[in-house]
């Protein structure tokens, strides 16, 4: 039996169903295994499809085919390269792509496959407290998280910390909304009015469990603004119940609106804290990272050697090889949120058949 072949574009048709207790696949009507053309003993059965709507859980791995009962019954060796979930009336494809490489060193399998999940990115130090909302029902100043971003103000730049991220507080991982932002709500006192905001109309405001940003000495209203529609106005002071701005707001502001305010000493989450923040306390935030996805491709004449099928423009650079042949691929997401491609070429310069029923590459094209 040899190890590999060179067509990665054998006939499919139906589907396909495993059970894992006897490795038995038993296909639908229309299969046709053991006859030229399509997969026999010794090619490669890949369960699933790679590329589509459902994402990773669409695809189930890859096993070797060691005999053939029947056009329609075939066993696997072994289901070591297989996600372990239930394959039931699933496509399929048929390889000869070298069958080694499933359970071997290079362990290009759906064992490797990791789905996406939040990973430790930064870890930094609250300069203030912030405690829990007094009310069951919570406040919006319990929704800000004191640390210092950096930069300029509606443009941080230090702490790299994205809208999307996590924070880890009291065992939950809450989203970060608004980086160099902070929230309070406005009080009943002088709010409705047009025009409130100056020395003569103040703002009143409920902090809840919102604290006195004062960093360096610096204060929250340092720098600080609030967002006034498409404006933001600058704050000349901010207290435990009034906050003062430069100018006067463009529109009346009504009991228990949202504010908004820019600043460099604080960032906004989605929900309310579940646990205090002391000050100097290290804070844990998270990113989500997209998962591992390692696969062989055949690479062939079709293609282009060396070239990947998507458009220029749609991370045809990224993707393209550095030959034809037999290509395991590796993709991810780093912690910077940038696709990384990594391809070793398996099996050189083998002219491999590829085509529409094989797996394209990169796998998103032709699939969805």
């Amino acid at each position: 039996m040899a190890l590999w072949g060179a067509n990665d574009n054998l006939l499919s048709p139906g589907t396909v169903s495993l059970d894992y207790s006897t490795k038995t696949v038993t296909a639908s009507v229309g299969s046709s295994f053991g006859f030229v053309g399509y997969g026999g003993t010794g090619d490669v059965i890949r369960f699933g499809v790679k590329g589509g709507e459902g994402g990773y859980e669409d695809y189930f791995g890859d096993a070797v085919i060691t005999g053939i009962t029947s056009f329609r019954v075939v066993t696997i060796g072994s289901t070591a390269g297989l996600s372990g979930a239930s394959i039931a009336s699933t496509d399929y494809y048929v390889s000869q792509l070298p069958k080694n490489i499933i359970t071997s060193v290079y362990d290009f399998s759906e064992k490797n496959t990791t789905e996406q999940s939040l990973h430790i990115h930064l870890v930094d130090e609250a300069f203030a407290a912030m405690d829990v909302p007094a009310s069951a029902s919570g406040t919006p100043g319990s929704r800000n998280v004191p640390i210092y971003i950096g930069g300029l103000p509606g443009l941080p730049d230090g702490a790299d910390i994205k809208v999307g991220d996590t924070i880890l507080n009291g065992g939950n991982d809450i989203e970060v909304t608004g980086v160099g932002t902070v929230v309070v709500t406005a009080s009943a006192f002088n709010t409705g009015v047009v025009g409130v905001g100056t020395s003569a109309k103040p703002i009143g405001i409920n902090t809840g469990a919102f604290v006195s940003f004062v960093p360096h000495g610096a204060g929250l209203a340092s720098g600080a603004t609030l967002v006034d529609g498409a404006n933001n106005i600058p704050i000349t002071s901010i207290g435990s119940s009034v906050l003062m701005l430069a100018s006067a707001t463009s529109a009346g502001i009504a009991t228990g609106q949202t504010l908004v305010i820019n600043t460099l000493y604080g960032i906004s989450i989605g929900s309310t804290l579940t646990a205090d923040i002391e000050s100097g306390e290290n804070l844990t935030f998270k990113r989500l990272q997209l998962g591992v996805d390692r696969t062989v491709y055949g690479i062939g004449a079709t293609v282009g050697a060396g070239q990947s099928m998507a458009p220029v423009g749609e991370d045809g650079l990224a993707y393209t090889t550095q030959g034809n042949g037999w290509v395991g691929v590796t993709t991810y997401m780093d912690c910077q949120g940038n696709l990384r491609v990594k391809s070793e070429i398996l099996v050189a310069g083998v002219g491999i058949n590829t085509g529409s029923n094989g797996l394209l590459y990169p796998t998103d094209l032709g699939n969805a």
